[in-house]
């Protein structure tokens, strides 16, 4: 896996902008480059998630003090919350499954015309997506293929786009005002399977 050195990288000059110009609102501000989780405590969370993580989510877990929970609260890390978050992106791709006419056609062949039918298909098909680590809100980050680099998404039913070339743009897009997202994302960064098809179409 080739880095792209033109995009922002994790390290001590993105956090050091993001200590300086971050804005929460009215919330404790995030301190990065200092008083993150142990390697232990993201190995635990991998154990619990049932899957790796990517090292620059790792390296952000362990860099990162969120004491405001300004993003999703992975330093006190519930299973349940991480399933119920996820079974929110499932359900806004079953509503507009119900609503909307959505249909991926390439990956589950003609729409059936009976609704249970449909939403059965993908009820089976969605655990086979690559898996998503929340970041905040509705934004997240693939974790599938387990590399860093990986774009951030945000995730509203199917109105799915890209919102940062990675985890490093993401969190200067989110978090310091006045900076622009760039043009044509998708043709430098990892391309994720099923998300990427949505976010293209």
């Amino acid at each position: 896996q080739k880095v792209n050195l033109e995009m922002p990288q994790l390290g001590q000059e993105i956090f050091e902008q993001l200590n300086a110009k971050q804005n929460v609102g009215n919330q404790k501000p995030v301190v990065y480059g200092k008083g993150g989780m142990s390697s232990t405590e993201v190995a635990e969370i991998e154990r619990q998630l049932g899957f790796p993580i990517p090292e620059d989510f790792k390296y952000l877990l362990q860099n990162m003090k969120d004491e405001g929970q300004v993003m999703f609260p992975w330093a006190k890390f519930d299973k349940s919350k991480y399933e119920e978050t996820i079974g929110w992106v499932l359900g806004g791709i079953e509503f507009d499954i119900r609503n909307n006419a959505f249909w991926l056609e390439s990956r589950w062949g003609c729409r059936p015309e009976q609704l249970d039918e449909c939403l059965k298909i993908v009820r089976d098909d969605f655990p086979s997506w690559p898996e998503l680590l929340p970041l905040l809100g509705h934004r997240f980050l693939p974790a599938v293929p387990c590399i860093a680099g990986n774009p951030v998404f945000s995730i509203m039913q199917t109105d799915i786009i890209y919102y940062g070339d990675n985890l490093a743009n993401y969190l200067k897009l989110e978090f310091i005002p006045g900076e622009k997202h760039a043009e044509n994302t998708k043709n430098v960064h990892n391309r994720i399977e099923v998300w990427a098809d949505i976010a293209d179409m």
